[in-house]
């Protein structure tokens, strides 16, 4: 009887050991491959910078060029483009509503420039004013002095010189606006550099240097 129990256990572990052996294993999985970048969109060079074009209106062409004038890239809109360290001339292409520019730039680290096109309705609308400011001051001088000498040598009603006035002080501050407008209508280009986001803790350093009688403590702090 005893070794009808024996005979049985054995079965058991043997069917148990088969079933275990025969059951199939967790296949291993390799990781997905990491996502391509967007067309259109590669990934930096190594040791390369971005450099993030932003205008006010839409549809401006922007072309960097090195300072020998040799074509580096170009694109339109609001673009970023990736360029080695160093010292470039960004340009500015005219159209129909806006003037050409262009201003040397540094770029040396992750840096954004704006763009603010000059209008050329302005620029023309400066230039007008800017010229028929200095006619009206001289017919509103010449005709204020004529009418003071009559005024003089008249015994009678004086004529009124107020009109020469308003066109003399009218075309003095027409000259002015018309000049500033005329200097002002150009494209401004203003890069700034783009600060890495790091921790507060980051400007502050501590240290600890050893003495013969134990050691200092010491700090510093940049702003």
């Amino acid at each position: 009887m005893r070794t009808l129990h024996r005979v049985i256990a054995l079965g058991l572990a043997s069917s148990l050991c088969l079933s275990t052996a025969s059951a199939p294993l967790p296949q291993w999985a390799p990781p997905p491959p990491p996502p391509t970048p967007p067309p259109g969109m590669p990934g930096a060079p190594p040791g390369t910078v971005p450099l993030h074009l932003r205008g006010d209106m839409v549809g401006l062409q922007y072309q960097l060029v090195m300072g020998d004038g040799t074509p580096v890239r170009s694109c339109n809109g609001d673009c970023t483009i990736y360029i080695y360290p160093g010292r470039y001339r960004l340009m500015v292409e005219e159209t129909d509503e806006t003037r050409a520019g262009k201003k040397d730039i540094d770029v040396y680290g992750p840096t954004v420039a704006n763009v603010s096109p000059g209008s050329k309705s302005q620029r023309t609308a400066g230039l007008v004013m800017g010229i028929v400011g200095p006619v009206c001051i001289v017919v509103g001088l010449f005709g204020w002095l004529l009418t003071a000498v009559d005024n003089f040598d008249r015994s009678g009603k004086q004529r009124d010189a107020t009109p020469y006035v308003v066109l003399l002080f009218g075309g003095m501050g027409m000259t002015t606006g018309g000049w500033i407008m005329f200097g002002t209508s150009g494209t401004k280009i203003k890069p700034e550099r783009v600060a890495s986001k790091g921790s507060m803790f980051d400007n502050f350093a501590f240290g600890a240097v050893p003495t013969k009688n134990g050691f200092v403590l010491g700090g510093s702090m940049a702003f």
